[in-house]
């Protein structure tokens, strides 16, 4: 890899469980663009769309990330509420392995002081950090669903398509 390569720093993916359709993914890149993949029930490629995000917008998420790290180095690769999962929540963020978190919802309202419960809601608080930076700019990330604001134009292709850049894939 190039030092400059231009990288991904934070994806979110979502995918329901057994095996529905439906699925999509958000990777935001440190040239301050993001993409936004939607993938079939067999993980394949929809549809993918671009959008620019205001300059500096990687470096806050870099900086969320790293206040982060006194947690982030101990974080369990995979937690989950049941055998087989109702919803699959997959994050990576810079610098770490790619986290798994199985019915991320039930997870989160786990008993006070259950090690799991405080390990999702500490994860949730990251997420929520960098969703609410990303709705300013118009972008709304929540933990099953993307959506952007009528004043919100996506590019076509997707960030980093055809520029070497590299994806986190889940």
């Amino acid at each position: 890899m190039r030092r400059n390569a231009i990288r991904s720093v934070f994806c979110y993916a979502y995918r329901p469980g057994h095996n529905r359709d439906g699925g999509f993914s958000v990777n935001v890149f440190t040239n301050d663009m993001l993409s936004f993949s939607v993938f079939d029930r067999f993980r394949r490629l929809q549809h993918e769309l671009a959008f620019q995000l205001q300059p500096g917008t990687c470096q806050t998420i870099l900086d969320f990330i790293q206040g982060a790290d006194d947690w982030l180095w101990n974080f369990p690769p995979r937690m989950c509420y049941q055998q087989i999962p109702d919803e699959i929540s997959i994050i990576g963020v810079d610098g770490y392995s790619l986290f798994q978190i199985e019915d991320f919802p039930r997870l989160v309202v786990s008993e006070f002081r259950s090690i799991r419960g405080h390990n999702t809601r500490l994860m949730m608080n990251l997420i929520e950090d960098i969703a609410s930076l990303l709705s300013r700019q118009g972008l709304d990330l929540t933990l099953n669903s993307f959506h952007w604001s009528l004043s919100v134009q996506p590019l076509v292709p997707a960030a980093g398509e055809g520029d070497g850049a590299e994806r986190k894939t889940v």
